[in-house]
């Protein structure tokens, strides 16, 4: 199975890039985990094709996870019953 989420705990360095959460502007202090991840295309043939990084803290991680999954199972579920059958 083509693992479509991409997911990693960074601890925040001194020297680090990115210091806020794009969703709450959390301020990370060196030291600190943050959550960097973004979703992928099963097929990609354009650059970036959904692939660009988020960075979040635990609360808007866990809350932004959720939300997509309840988002989807209600996409499927409104889904046309010739749309599920390709669910496999």
């Amino acid at each position: 199975m083509i693992n479509l989420m991409q997911h990693k705990i960074i601890r925040t360095g001194k020297n680090s890039w990115v210091k806020i959460c794009i969703t709450c502007g959390h301020k990370f202090e060196t030291g600190e985990d943050r959550h960097e991840w973004r979703m992928n295309l099963k097929s990609q043939i354009y650059y970036h094709a959904g692939g660009f990084w988020t960075v979040q803290c635990h609360e808007c991680f866990v809350n932004t996870v959720v939300l997509w999954r309840d988002s989807m199972n209600k996409e499927i579920e409104e889904m046309p019953k010739c749309m599920k059958e390709l669910i496999q």
